[in-house]
Order: C-alpha cells, then sequence, then structure tokens
C-alpha cells in the first residue's frame, strides 16, 4: 500500500466511529464482509445481505454499504 493511501485511510478513521473497531481495515482480507464496486462514490455493494451492520443500507433487493472506510477499500483497494 502506498503511503498516500495509508494517509487517506488514517484520515477517513479519524472521522469516524466505528463499533467495529475498524475489523475490515484490521482484519485480513478473508475475514471481512465481503462487497463489491459499484461504479459510484460513497457506496460499495454488500454481497452478504443483511448483516445488521450500523452502515448496512437496503436498496430494493441489494443491500448497500456506506461505511466510509470500507467503500474506500472496495474502491480503490478492490479490498
Amino acid at each position: 500500500m502506498e503511503k498516500e493511501q495509508e494517509e487517506k485511510i488514517a484520515e477517513i478513521m479519524a472521522d469516524m466511529q466505528c463499533s467495529e473497531s475498524f475489523k475490515c481495515y484490521k482484519s485480513q482480507p478473508a475475514d471481512t464482509c465481503k462487497t463489491a464496486n459499484m461504479g459510484i462514490g460513497g457506496f460499495a455493494r454488500c454481497l452478504e445481505g443483511q448483516t445488521g451492520c450500523e452502515f448496512s443500507l437496503s436498496f430494493g433487493s441489494i443491500y448497500l454499504c456506506k461505511c466510509p472506510l470500507r467503500v474506500y477499500l472496495t474502491n480503490t483497494l478492490d479490498v
């Protein structure tokens, strides 16, 4: 990961609260929720359906992730 990306992640984490203690960043990719890049900023597609996550948003038959950190990791780093 590049220094600029690490700085952006630190900035995002400083600006938000996470009830999961930033597990999606601190865990191995296999241990995190599964998301997909939607090609639009601000959201990623949650591939695990309703998880009870505070950042999960139902949109018809799909669920979106609106967590700023998870969205950045998915859309920028494909993690």
